[in-house]
């Protein structure tokens, strides 16, 4: 009963270290995109479906973009559209078949108020 237990403690202490490394870099990441980028948005599989968005998006857009089309907020003129296809068609893939952070330099829609 005490090597399990000992076992499971070791465990814990090591699930902790790495959630704790985990944070680390995502709080890493979030900071050097926020300096790079005017805002930061994550897509579902379909590369047009808004699944989370910083609320710098949701500013810039005027209104909260989770689950709206990226697409329908690209501007068609110049060649917006384009430029969307071949950003995805140039971005690497990860193992999991995604890929994982892409620049998108681009044009929205103005929002009517």
């Amino acid at each position: 009963f005490g090597c399990l237990s000992l076992m499971q403690c070791h465990l814990r202490q090591a699930l902790f270290r790495a959630e704790r490394i985990l944070t680390a870099e995502k709080q890493a990441f979030q900071s050097l995109t926020s300096m790079l980028c005017d805002a930061t948005c994550w897509l579902g599989s379909d590369r047009d479906t808004i699944l989370y968005c910083d609320e710098r998006f949701d500013s810039m857009m005027g209104r909260r973009m989770t689950g709206e089309k990226l697409r329908e907020q690209i501007e068609d003129a110049a060649g917006e559209q384009h430029r969307l296809d071949q950003a995805f068609s140039q971005a690497p893939e990860s193992s999991q078949g995604f890929a994982p952070a892409a620049l998108l330099p681009t044009t929205f829609r103005r929002v009517s108020l």
